[in-house]
């Protein structure tokens, strides 16, 4: 019976727990834990259970020599018989540790280096007064020296002990709790059979070694193993630096079976394998039918005795034949799997698997070599993999959209998630699965979280530059569609505006530089925030002039009408700060503003390393032209028949002449703003009228009709420049006729 000391002393070797360190974070170790297809074993490892149908008709508890003797004296020449089941009495078991005579009576530790077979060792006396030995097994120290293989035992067992001196094995500081002493005499090794599941509860591994005292002993399914491939074992020295007094696993060297080398952690560790579920992979026997199960010679012997008919001998035979057949040269474990007797394990297959189960498994996995592996190189690789898949993050992540980003880890994890579990993991290696796919998602977040906020800095400086150019409304949609910037730009249909200050070279040899400069600002906010707000687009300053245009980052069909009514706007404010320069005791000024419409070329201009968003074209030049001919004719505002043409229907024009500006061939006639709405006022009315019948008649050559209209809008309104440039034009030609053909088209001499 083993003795549940679990919760009590975990940190005993029999009957209880080594207190290691987890492997790996919960969630990883759950997906680790469960392979979707689990290998099958190419051997199986029976163990027989003791069942309640044992208890019931064997009384094992009370009286187990029987059950022992029987499975001793039926199998021991043909099975290795393993026992994960402690008979153990108080008053009989003798616990290590706690009886310090134990290790004083024993030989030399350096006989602990010979051969497993040739070490009998007291450990005890019984009540008679009678010895109890045992054997346990050599534990060489492996060593990768060139020679080992021929060093003499001399040789061999002082470089065992030196380096057995310095390699960690867990301590189990409780001692050995031993069976009854009646059962160890039998026994021709003596191993521990307890376990420890990591943090939460799953059993996940199978410590091999153990050591108690000076002694190390091994683990019930190492020691079925070894004597399974008649081999001797020992630790492995770790190569992996700052890890030299760990292990790097376990090596059974045999002279049949050669070497084989089972991975384990720096601990000593075996990963176990599982197969499947409880119940699922090794064959169940009851050991009652052991017992029962008479041997040939017994078959023979009572069929003759009691006279059996021909079947029953038949039946009895088929029956030993079958547990025969179903043991041979395999290793049997026997344990208890009856409900309430026998130490229930947590598998990553199941919550209620025997511990025997776990023990077979153990076997199972050195046997085919069937286990899980995680070599300490291994971490480099990982290492590896993790900073290349951090590097593609960092490249990605900034330059490609959230949604592509976001299916570029999620394509990485899911490759780490199937090339652990369909090739690796199946494969018998052990990797981290959660590490890199938490390390993936963490950078994922980090760079997105970081060029959201450095974006969102950048976009604020940037939309505060576009915001020096263009309206708040416009600046968001740049924004949204940083395309419109496009270097080199796009051809569309657009109004111009340039305004310039009249005489401002004069103007200002009368200023300080630092009072023009405040003058300028005063002149020049009020002005750039009249284009904002009609939705115009600042395209620059030009010493005392303003040059902005109209339809473009943002598309405006209205943009002839906006251009009109910013130049209204603009001379009305310039009265009103007239006023307060007045006021203030300084200079007045007067501007010309000039307006066209057509086709133009918007868009970054420039070189790749320095740009301007501006317009370019000879409608652009033409607006140009269009602002300095105000002062021919006394006016402020200038536009283009095209610009007319466009917003007539909200802006009413007087239209002031035909002319062919300097560098262009075709004529253009132009027009004076006048107001909004598309009929004059009553007071603008008569006088625009008159002009413009002024205007026909001079076109037809019929000046002295002409001159009366001009006067007659002179007599309406005095300050009307326009018209007296008309009288004295009329006058000039009265006196010398154009002749024939005449086209009525005034040619501008100069800008």
């Amino acid at each position: 019976e083993e003795e549940e000391e679990e919760e009590e002393e975990d940190t005993k070797a029999d009957g209880g727990g080594l207190l290691l360190p987890p492997v790996e974070t919960p969630l990883g170790r759950w997906l680790q834990g469960h392979p979707d297809d689990p290998a099958a074993p190419a051997i199986q490892a029976a163990y027989e259970d003791l069942t309640r149908q044992f208890r019931e008709e064997i009384a094992l508890w009370s009286n187990p020599d029987e059950a022992l003797e029987k499975s001793i004296d039926k199998y021991s020449d043909k099975v290795i018989l393993g026992y994960t089941v402690l008979w153990e009495q108080t008053d009989e078991g003798l616990t290590v540790g706690k009886a310090p005579q134990w290790m004083v009576d024993m030989p030399n530790p350096d006989s602990l280096f010979r051969e497993p077979r040739d070490q009998d060792f007291r450990i005890g006396v019984d009540d008679e007064g009678n010895e109890t030995k045992i054997k346990l097994p050599a534990v060489p120290v492996a060593s990768d020296l060139p020679g080992w293989e021929s060093m003499d035992e001399d040789a061999r067992e002082a470089a065992a002990k030196a380096t057995l001196a310095r390699v960690y094995l867990p301590e189990a500081e409780g001692g050995l709790v031993s069976p009854l002493t009646k059962f160890i005499e039998p026994s021709e090794y003596l191993a521990y059979f307890s376990v420890n599941p990591d943090t939460d509860g799953k059993l996940r591994g199978i410590h091999l070694l153990a050591r108690v005292h000076d002694v190390v002993v091994p683990s019930l399914s190492l020691l079925c193993a070894a004597v399974h491939f008649t081999s001797s074992y020992y630790p492995m020295a770790n190569p992996a630096p700052g890890f030299e007094d760990r292990i790097a696993g376990i090596r059974l060297a045999s002279e049949d079976y050669g070497v084989k080398d089972l991975p384990t952690d720096v601990m000593g560790r075996l990963m176990v394998n599982y197969y499947g579920g409880p119940g699922e992979v090794f064959d169940y026997l009851s050991i009652s039918d052991i017992v029962y199960a008479m041997q040939p010679k017994e078959i023979k012997a009572k069929a003759a005795a009691e006279n059996w008919k021909e079947e029953r001998i038949k039946a009895e035979m088929a029956r030993w034949q079958h547990l025969t057949n179903t043991v041979h040269s395999k290793v049997v474990l026997f344990g208890t799997t009856a409900i309430g007797t026998y130490d229930q394990r947590v598998t990553p297959f199941s919550a209620f698997s025997p511990g025997v189960e776990v023990h077979a498994t153990a076997v199972q996995n050195m046997i085919d070599g069937q286990y899980l592996q995680r070599p300490w190189q291994l971490l480099s690789y990982e290492l590896l993999a993790m900073i290349l898949m951090a590097l593609l993050l960092a490249i990605l992540t900034p330059n490609v959209s959230i949604p592509f980003s976001i299916g570029a880890a999620v394509m990485m994890t899911g490759f780490w998630y199937l090339i652990d579990t369909q090739m690796l993991f199946p494969s018998g290696w052990w990797v981290h699965g959660v590490l890199p796919n938490m390390m993936v998602g963490s950078i994922w977040a980090s760079l997105t979280v970081f060029g959201y906020l450095s974006e969102g800095r950048e976009r604020a400086k940037t939309r505060k530059v576009l915001e020096g150019y263009v309206s708040p409304s416009v600046a968001a949609e740049v924004m949204d569609d940083p395309s419109m910037l496009d270097l080199g730009g796009e051809e569309r249909e657009l109004s111009v505006l340039f305004a310039d200050i009249r005489g401002f070279t004069t103007m200002s040899e009368q200023f300080t530089a630092n009072e023009l400069t405040q003058f300028l600002n005063e002149y020049f906010t009020p002005m750039t925030a009249i284009i904002f707000e009609t939705g115009g687009t600042l395209d620059k300053y030009m010493g005392d002039a303003i040059m902005a245009f109209y339809g473009a980052p943002t598309t405006l069909d209205d943009h002839a009408v906006r251009s009109c009514r910013a130049s209204l706007q603009m001379v009305r404010k310039l009265e009103d700060l007239n006023a307060q320069w007045t006021e203030r005791g300084l200079l007045t000024i007067d501007i010309g503003i000039g307006c066209n419409s057509g086709p133009m070329r918007v868009g970054n201009m420039g070189s790749k390393q320095r740009m301007d968003y501006t317009v370019m074209g000879d409608n652009v030049n033409l607006g140009s032209r269009l602002e300095g001919i105000n002062k021919a004719y006394g006016t402020r505002i200038c536009v283009s028949e095209y610009t007319v043409e466009l917003a007539k229907k909200d802006i009413h024009f007087r239209e002031l002449d035909a002319v062919r500006v300097k560098g262009k061939t075709e004529p253009v006639r132009i027009f004076e703003v006048v107001g909004e709405g598309q009929e004059p006022s009553a007071d603008d009315g008569p006088w625009i009228k008159a002009y413009e019948d002024g205007l026909a008649l001079y076109r037809q050559q019929s000046f002295d009709e002409a001159i009366q209209c001009f006067q007659k809008v002179l007599s309406l309104k005095s300050d009307d420049f326009a018209a007296r440039v008309f009288v004295d034009r009329c006058q000039a030609l009265k006196d010398d006729s154009p002749g024939e053909g005449w086209d009525g088209v005034f040619v501008m001499k100069t800008k």
